[in-house]
């Protein structure tokens, strides 16, 4: 987002409780984040979403007051909090280690940051029992941390960031190491509790699905950069880029050229010509959404194949197709279909159809 689109957003920022406004920051020459911009709303639960080592963490720090940016301002309330120590910022931070103390048993890691704000003994036995409660954890005061599962220790842990009542809670990564099988579990509780406490958090992760099912808005990097911003439906529904596209795992994509037969656009991929829905001209890259398919003719443009995969996924089947090119080589395509579809068996020949108007999607070279 360039400096142009952000003075646009003004109307918006005037709600924003955080702002981050065009924030670089180098490590040793190499760019972590080039021109970073975005707001949150009080109450919004925000995921920065991308690969490694594309510079959510850092993000993270700079926001906590634990970096520095090279240039940018931070602001909270309409105020720069620069020059705030992080122990001053009021914010909440979970680590993706937890970083619990292993010598202290569930209540000593939860109290640990309250001993530092002067709260009484029976002010802080009673902070611990809320949170417990809260993370559903009522009766671990006294167990060992080391006794406890990695779904146990992520809510001690969140807890303990929880405990001297934040004004924002930044969470790195916090169910990387869980086993896959719990973590929809888990990202259900976090959410809960957020949304419980009307708490404004910001959520890192590398897994579009958990950024998916926590986020009211998610915002997406690359490189140190951000790629798009939006809800998880609009990022899912219209993402923005080939980047984005290839990034939530879309892999019906093919190059075309926009040209024109029979006095009508259309672009010309190795399926044959497609009619143009949008405004481009060129080379582009071609997106064919999966779930976006009918098994017949039902929709304008047909594509026939042979079926190489077949997999049921419960609600829907996925099916991997072979098709002839028009260029003298095979396409391998992918969609999913409703369960309830009778899908011919592997080998089998099979025809599709797709509607343009919502099942293509152009990435301009």
């Amino acid at each position: 987002m360039n400096v142009s689109e952000w003075q646009i957003l003004g109307n918006f920022r005037d709600m924003w409780i955080l702002e981050l406004n065009q924030i670089k920051k180098n490590f040793g020459g190499k760019i972590a984040l080039n021109g970073i911009s975005f707001g949150v709303n009080e109450g919004e639960i925000i995921s920065i979403l991308g690969p490694s080592g594309c510079g959510k963490s850092t993000i993270l720090m700079i926001i906590a007051g634990l970096e520095v940016p090279d240039e940018g301002d931070v602001l909270w309330k309409g105020k720069s909090i620069l020059n705030v120590p992080p122990h001053q910022r009021g914010f909440g931070l979970m680590f993706q280690d937890y970083a619990l103390f292993p010598h202290m048993n569930v209540e000593d890691n939860i109290a640990f940051g309250l001993h530092f704000n002067n709260h009484s003994k029976e002010e802080i036995q009673k902070r611990v029992s809320d949170l417990l409660m809260t993370v559903r954890l009522r009766g671990f005061e006294q167990r060992d941390i080391n006794t406890l599962s990695g779904g146990e220790q992520q809510r001690v842990a969140l807890a303990r960031s929880l405990a001297p009542n934040p004004q924002l809670v930044m969470l790195d990564e916090p169910i990387a190491s869980i086993d896959r099988s719990l973590r929809e579990h888990l990202i259900g509780e976090i959410k809960q509790i957020l949304q419980e406490l009307r708490l404004t958090a910001i959520y890192v992760t590398h897994d579009q699905e958990e950024a998916f099912s926590i986020s009211d808005r998610i915002v997406l990097m690359r490189n140190g950069t951000i790629e798009q911003i939006g809800t998880a439906r609009e990022i899912y529904n219209k993402p923005i880029s080939l980047f984005v596209a290839k990034f939530l795992g879309f892999s019906n994509l093919m190059r075309g050229t926009i040209g024109k037969s029979i006095k009508k656009d259309v672009i010309k991929t190795p399926l044959g010509e497609i009619p143009l829905m949008e405004e481009v001209s060129g080379n582009v890259n071609v997106l064919i959404r999966p779930d976006r398919a009918e098994i017949g003719t039902n929709k304008p443009f047909p594509i026939t194949g042979r079926i190489v995969k077949k997999s049921f996924r419960g609600t829907t089947v996925r099916v991997e197709m072979e098709v002839d090119s028009k260029q003298d080589n095979k396409v391998d395509l992918v969609f999913e279909f409703t369960s309830i579809i009778q899908v011919p068996k592997i080998g089998e020949q099979i025809l599709v159809s797709i509607d343009p108007k919502n099942a293509i999607h152009l990435f301009p070279e």
